[in-house]
């Protein structure tokens, strides 16, 4: 396919030849952390670092790059709050919501094969979680949550309910944990993007919670978990526990 460089509008952008909606889409949205970009701003995330830490990966000076070539394309708005840069979707990244729901299924259903021990990074499982927390379901007042990451990537990560608002922290937050969840290995990860049940991952034992009995019972209901359809085939639905796996 040849390219030639437009005149005016976007002069100093690559364009098709051909007139064609799906080229001018593509090209619009051409890069490998574009999309992840404007998925991670559709979750509501508006800040540099922040954004940075729900891509795992990144440098900081591509998501730089990403961030002006989407700005030039008038996908994203730059905006400041007090002392705070921040970014937004514009009308038109806003209307990609629905493409970028659509693909995140046809991926969960066609490309998502097992996980590699290298990307189950619990910071970034916990992360996403953070994003979907149903606040209607969430208990009154404070609520510390510590997630228990065995296997591979043994790590705890803390999600934090404080004054209506969610957050993550990778440290103590300094205040008495209410609830522990513990997953081994993958479960959790393979539950996030319905590939195994999470009933069936607490009955075999391998997502295990411990605290008060309310909040035990109740946690899954925090949760806004993602409505992902099952992968196609057998193969790629058999669960793979790393430990396990390491183990033997």
């Amino acid at each position: 396919m040849a390219f030639t460089r437009c005149a005016g509008h976007h002069s100093d952008v690559r364009r098709p030849n051909h007139y064609c909606p799906i080229a001018a889409a593509v090209e619009a949205l051409g890069g490998r952390w574009t999309i992840l970009i404007l998925y991670e701003l559709l979750q509501g995330t508006r800040h540099f670092n922040e954004l940075e830490r729900g891509l795992p990966g990144i440098s900081r000076s591509v998501l730089a790059e990403r961030l002006r070539f989407l700005e030039s394309e008038k996908l994203i708005v730059r905006t400041v709050e007090g002392q705070r840069r921040g970014y937004v979707l514009s009308p038109s990244g806003r209307d990609l919501r629905d493409v970028i729901i659509a693909l995140a299924r046809w991926g969960a259903r066609w490309a998502l094969t097992e996980p590699l021990p290298r990307q189950l990074d619990p910071a970034f499982l916990v992360w996403s979680m953070h994003h979907r927390i149903r606040r209607d379901r969430m208990p009154e007042g404070q609520t510390i949550v510590e997630f228990r990451f065995s296997g591979c990537n043994r790590r705890r990560v803390w999600l934090v309910w404080r004054k209506g608002e969610a957050s993550v922290c990778l440290k103590h937050p300094g205040f008495d944990t209410d609830l522990v969840i513990d997953t081994n290995g993958s479960s959790l990860f393979e539950v996030w993007v319905n590939r195994v049940r999470l009933a069936d991952e607490i009955r075999a034992g391998r997502i295990t919670a411990e605290g008060p009995r309310v909040l035990v019972r109740n946690w899954a209901e925090w949760f806004d978990w993602p409505d992902l359809p099952e992968p196609e085939t057998a193969d790629l639905r058999r669960p793979v526990h790393w430990e396990s796996a390491k183990e033997a």
